[in-house]
């Protein structure tokens, strides 16, 4: 910083502006036409690990030291502080959702300016050395409710993981996000031999399961299977576990599975629940796509639970077969929908 700054001077956001927080390679994930088109998925572990969101980045120039305050209301009132020389870097805003921020050096206060955050689906959530990570929350659901933000969040395990050329894990930066987020439980859907670490700040839940209709020649509709699914359940139905993050190694496949239960239970479209599903192959494990064979499996085995009905029907009719009845679907609908 020059030492001939004497005056505060707020450059980004502007007052009004709507900010996206999908990197442009996410976004062109909604126009690309191929993902309509039959193929086969290719396996090939991606080289770069594409699956973090844009910050709201703030730039001001000022004789100093700086506060920036950020708040969801106009005066200010319960806002988050950062200080910073001239450049902040603030993520996991919500979309759709209206913020107010001030810039404060010395005795120089800046006027009080308004930005909105893009509604963008799904929610991609930064956390620093753990891919995959994101919000389940924001879906329009068919009830006319939506499923609630900062509730439910998916994604990779936390211990470090060869694939990534910059390792994975929780650092100290990590750590100081989860708290942020307030989560309050880690369900943890890997094997006993996968489980290496766990964050040290949340409850740790292991209920390992499984994905699709063909790993253990079933998948989750083996009777071992179905029983730890009823187990997930019944946690979920639990409104003091929240908000709780789930995962297994690489967030696409165990995870996608039950993230795919979760929403279509809910009520969210089938073409949301395949988006949110294909949103996976921006991580390093590969792609994920509706005509692979051990996702057409998945939906034939599905379609048996009820022909004639919806997806919702479908996954409601499979967990009454788990043992997951009306009254813990209720709950969970409480916990998960607004």
């Amino acid at each position: 910083m020059s030492k001939d700054v004497k005056t505060l001077e707020i450059f980004t956001p502007e007052d009004g502006a709507v900010i996206p927080l999908h990197t442009p390679e996410q976004q062109a994930f909604f126009s690309d036409r191929s993902r309509f088109v039959p193929h086969e998925a290719d396996p090939t572990p991606n080289k770069v690990d594409n699956t973090a969101p844009l910050p709201v980045r703030f730039k001001w120039k000022a004789p100093g030291r700086a506060l920036l305050k950020i708040s969801e209301q106009a005066d200010l009132s319960n806002a988050e502080t950062y200080c910073s020389i001239n450049d902040c870097r603030v993520y996991n805003l919500l979309p759709g959702k209206k913020y107010y921020f001030q810039v404060q050096c010395g005795d120089q206060v800046s006027d009080i300016r308004g930005f909105s955050i893009a509604m963008e689906l799904p929610r991609v959530i930064h956390l620093p050395c753990v891919t995959n990570v994101r919000d389940c929350g924001g879906w329009q659901l068919n009830n006319g409710r939506r499923y609630k933000f900062n509730m439910l969040y998916r994604g990779a395990q936390f211990e470090p993981w060869t694939v990534l050329p910059h390792g994975c894990g929780i650092n100290a930066e990590g750590e100081k996000l989860l708290k942020e987020l307030k989560i309050k439980t880690e369900l943890d859907l890997r094997s006993d031999g996968e489980c290496f670490f766990s964050a040290g700040t949340v409850l740790y839940c292991k209920i390992p399961s499984t994905a699709y209709a063909t790993w253990l020649d079933q998948g989750i509709f083996a009777p071992e299977a179905m029983e730890q699914i009823r187990k997930i359940f019944i946690l979920l139905a639990d409104k003091l576990v929240y908000p709780l993050y789930f995962h297994c190694q690489g967030g696409g496949d165990r995870t996608g599975t039950l993230a795919f239960l979760l929403g279509a239970m809910l009520g969210m479209s089938y073409e949301n629940l395949l988006t949110d599903y294909e949103f996976s192959n921006f991580s390093v494990s590969g792609e994920r796509i509706r005509y692979s064979t051990v996702w057409k499996k998945f939906e034939e085995r599905l379609h048996s639970f009820a022909p004639n009905g919806s997806i919702q029907q479908q996954v409601v009719n499979y967990l009454g077969q788990c043992g997951v009845g009306d009254i813990l679907l209720e709950k969970i609908r409480e916990n998960l929908t607004e």
